[in-house]
């Protein structure tokens, strides 16, 4: 399906939530955005002027305390780090990097990959 950029941001959220439901239902809670008409779409008009979609969305979150707040995609450093944390990539090499060695010849002798997790 083809899903609006407003629709993508809203169904991560409403993903979200239900994942954590066990945590956040009953609890209030901010879910901080760099997508600007999500706050107006959830506070200003409730869903009335939303497509049956987005509807249907908010009336799943209108079971949690929640609200959502804007920050500028520049200033949000947490969400920009855990972006690119698995870009990241750092190589190793353990003895000789002869490329005539294999796997299962000496283990000990090949590159290993590791990403931060």
């Amino acid at each position: 399906r083809n899903y609006s950029v407003t629709e993508k941001e809203l169904l991560a959220i409403v993903w979200a939530v239900g994942y954590f439901r066990p945590y956040l239902y009953g609890v209030k809670f901010n879910i901080t955005s760099d997508h600007q008409p999500l706050k107006w779409l959830y506070t200003k008009t409730q869903g009335k002027d939303a497509n049956p979609r987005l509807y249907r969305w908010l009336v799943k979150l209108s079971d949690y305390n929640l609200s959502i707040d804007y920050i500028k995609g520049g200033d949000n450093h947490v969400a920009d780090f855990l972006s690119r944390i698995n870009s990241d990539t750092h190589e190793i090499n353990v003895g000789n990097d002869d490329s005539s060695n294999s796997l299962n010849n000496n283990p000990s002798e090949d590159t290993i990959t590791m990403r931060p997790q």
